[in-house]
């Protein structure tokens, strides 16, 4: 498959569309790590209109898109911290994500970005392991009364930054 990568900001893109892939993915591929109860907590149903530029806003963005459209995404905060990350069932596992992740993580080298935090999911885990992202510490989150598993992960970029 073939996908097309581009760089742009959460405040200009659709995020309606983003919110959809995001909920699909919690549905369609966090179902193999957990539970529907677990999965509806996360995303009960897509965000859309203000809360969901509101959520999204002021981020950096990458953007995958095939000839269905998009497809893949992920997000950096201005502090380095990757808020966003997620891919359709129908493109996961497929390379889409491999090139949106590329993608940001030169950039931010690029930017002279130190390191990259995020908060991954079990499902992302090893996804982001192979990629030199190293396990801080594992975090239990009360989501609407269900617990969350996910881990706090960093990858560094700049060894002893200046």
């Amino acid at each position: 498959m073939t996908w097309v990568v581009r760089r742009t900001t959460t405040d200009e893109e659709d995020t309606d569309v983003l919110s959809t892939i995001m909920h699909e993915s919690v549905h369609g591929v966090a179902n193999r790590a957990y539970s529907e109860a677990e999965r509806h907590a996360w995303s009960p149903a897509p965000r859309t209109g203000e809360e969901a530029r509101r959520r999204f806003a002021g981020q950096h963005l990458w953007l995958a898109e095939d000839e269905e459209g998009p497809c893949a995404f992920m997000t950096l905060k201005a502090d380095g911290y990757l808020d966003f990350a997620y891919a359709l069932p129908r493109v996961a596992g497929q390379g889409a994500a491999s090139k949106v992740y590329a993608a940001l993580e030169s950039w931010a080298e690029a930017e002279g970005y130190p390191k990259l935090t995020s908060d991954i999911s079990l499902v992302a885990r090893p996804f982001f392991e192979k990629r030199g992202w190293s396990v801080i510490v594992q975090q239990d989150n009360d989501c609407y009364g269900v617990n969350l598993v996910n881990f706090r992960m960093e990858k560094v970029l700049i060894e002893n930054p200046r």
